[in-house]
């Protein structure tokens, strides 16, 4: 969709048709991750290894918190975005736009970094306690 159409839709556009056209692809990529998963869980449970299982499971929350950090960044981002093209200033809106790919990208790379020590920290935990037997 060109620049002129998605001004064109969010300003002139029904309310109804506007929101409907603009969360479909959302609704899609839930919908592409939900099979996703679905798959991978099929195909993992295959392996007949609940330890296989749960380890693939476990993702989830964090999965899960990294969808919500980007949610939170990108409807914030949204709402400002969508004031700024009303008031006809693109330079701002597109400023405002790549703060939140930032922002969201920053985010992610920390949210990485802690569950990656995370993941140390209870491996390391794991291997004292069956060691002790």
């Amino acid at each position: 969709m060109t620049q002129n159409k998605q001004t064109e839709l969010m300003s002139n556009a029904p309310v109804t048709k506007a929101i409907l056209k603009m969360s479909i692809p959302v609704v899609l990529g839930m919908m592409v991750q939900v099979l996703y998963n679905l798959v991978d869980t099929f195909f993992i449970g295959m392996l007949n290894d609940p330890n296989q299982l749960a380890a693939a499971n476990i993702t989830t929350p964090i999965f899960m918190l990294m969808m919500a950090i980007a949610t939170i960044v990108s409807t914030g981002a949204a709402s400002y975005i969508s004031r700024c093209l009303g008031k006809k200033d693109s330079r701002s809106a597109n400023k405002t736009l790549s703060t939140g790919i930032a922002i969201s990208t920053g985010l992610g790379v920390l949210v990485m970094g802690l569950q990656r020590a995370a993941s140390r920290l209870s491996a390391t935990i794991m291997a004292q306690r069956i060691s002790r037997g």
